[in-house]
């Protein structure tokens, strides 16, 4: 007959295999739906890279339809492009080969340059996009990675755009206990509290189905969250479904002297 502490041990060891179990197949299903992605998202820009080059081949005789045709070719380019830049970076962010390299810039000027990349798409969709700085006598001189801070921006306000289809998305910034706090709001769709765990992880996507509405492979957020802690700050969120969500990071605030031209 065995002992107590003889069961004990062996029904541990049944519940760890079964952790490991639940792991493995955790992460066979996270690989599957990595590639099913992928595969989706490079597949679609190259469709149609290589179905209007075809169409370009023919004679076709009116201008305004070779533009249409060159329009697209041009914007899946582009796209297939960021997908390839993602893939890459988030590699690099892993293998720890990515550096920060600061300088001096002017966080007003870091918004607008994000708010002019969207603004087209918002006016398109029907949306009002607007950005608020901290009114520091006009501008705010700071002491930071200016390439890492706009991309974080830019990958927040293009996951807004993404899931808000009607109202507005605001961004901005202030600057309190010597940190500077960026917030990123919109009025879309927001996140399942089921999902909202997983939200900065590699490649999750909430729709990983075939016919998900949107695009994009998932990095964003990941990408995010490393720049962000990387340039020593943390971003969290507060999100509700169907009313949508708020993505707030920080950066510290090393404040300089109005620049030198």
């Amino acid at each position: 007959m065995r002992s107590g502490r003889q069961q004990f041990n062996s029904e541990y060891h049944v519940a760890g295999e079964d952790r490991i179990k639940e792991r493995e197949d955790e992460l066979e299903r996270l690989k599957t739906d990595l590639i099913h992605n992928l595969a989706h998202e490079i597949r679609t820009p190259l469709n149609a890279i290589v179905g209007f080059s075809t169409l370009l081949g023919e004679n076709i005789e009116i201008p305004e339809r070779r533009k249409e045709y060159l329009d697209v070719i041009i914007r899946n380019s582009d796209h297939l492009l960021a997908i390839i830049d993602d893939i890459v970076e988030i590699s690099k962010i892993d293998a720890k080969m990515v550096k920060i390299r600061k300088d001096k810039i002017i966080l007003n000027s870091a918004l607008r340059k994000v708010y002019d990349q969207f603004q087209a798409e918002a006016f398109r969709k029907g949306l009002l996009l607007s950005f608020e700085p901290e009114n520091d006598k006009g501008e705010a001189y700071v002491y930071t990675d200016w390439y890492k801070l706009t991309e974080i921006l830019r990958n927040l306000v293009e996951n807004a755009m993404k899931f808000t289809h009607q109202g507005r998305i605001e961004f901005g910034y202030s600057i309190k206990e010597g940190k500077i706090e960026f917030f990123v709001s919109d009025t879309g769709t927001g996140i399942p509290l089921e999902q909202q765990e997983r939200i900065f992880s590699r490649f999750f996507q909430g729709d990983s189905s075939s016919s998900r509405m949107h695009g994009g492979t998932g990095l964003g957020l990941a990408i995010s969250k490393a720049y962000v802690e990387l340039l020593g700050g943390k971003i969290w969120f507060n999100s509700q479904q169907g009313e949508g969500s708020v993505f707030w990071f920080t950066v510290p605030y090393e404040r300089v002297e109005r620049m030198q031209i």
